[in-house]
């Protein structure tokens, strides 16, 4: 499951909740899948929990279904088509 943490006005899984989203905690990758939304975040807290520079791919459900440092678009692409079965 995916820690929650203040972010923006609000909280982390609020934003996270309802889709497959990507979770870049550092430099986002160079390209992502199409329709594949990306939450970018930068807190101190969000390093704590999550570790700077990786990336998440989360599931609708807030869990995390594949976590990289500098993932390529290959990786994200099998990485989804693995979470939907």
């Amino acid at each position: 499951p995916c820690p929650d943490a203040p972010f923006g006005d609000g909280y982390l899984l609020d934003g996270l909740g309802g889709a497959f989203k990507l979770l870049c905690l550092g430099e986002k990758p160079k390209a992502v899948p199409e329709g594949l939304s990306v939450v970018e975040g930068d807190s101190d807290i969000l390093f704590a929990r999550y570790g700077e520079g990786w990336t998440y791919l989360v599931r609708p459900d807030q869990h995390i279904a594949a976590a990289w440092r500098n993932p390529s678009l290959a990786e994200i692409t099998a990485a989804l088509e693995r979470a939907h079965g």
